[in-house]
């Protein structure tokens, strides 16, 4: 079960912005609920690599989504009404 280096650069993308993004987030309940899809996500692909292979450009989409959701998990928090 190999992992080509391109691989290993995502995950290690995916890896320093996860562990940045819950180092002090404004609130450890929204960053939870917006990193939660991220890491399912993840396991998702993970799981399903051989069978359903995507495209290059599919897997760096989902990363920058991932980013994104890890982001705004880190800065925003519950609007409180």
């Amino acid at each position: 079960m190999a992992i080509d280096r391109m691989s290993l650069g995502w995950l290690a993308v995916f890896t320093v912005v996860l562990v940045w993004s819950g180092w002090h987030p404004h609130d450890y309940y929204t960053w939870g609920l917006e990193v939660l899809p991220a890491v399912v996500a993840l396991g998702v692909l993970a799981l399903t690599r051989r069978r359903f292979t995507l495209t290059p450009l599919a897997y760096q989409l989902i990363l920058v989504h991932c980013v994104a959701l890890m982001v705004g998990g880190h800065y925003l928090s519950l609007i409180h009404i």
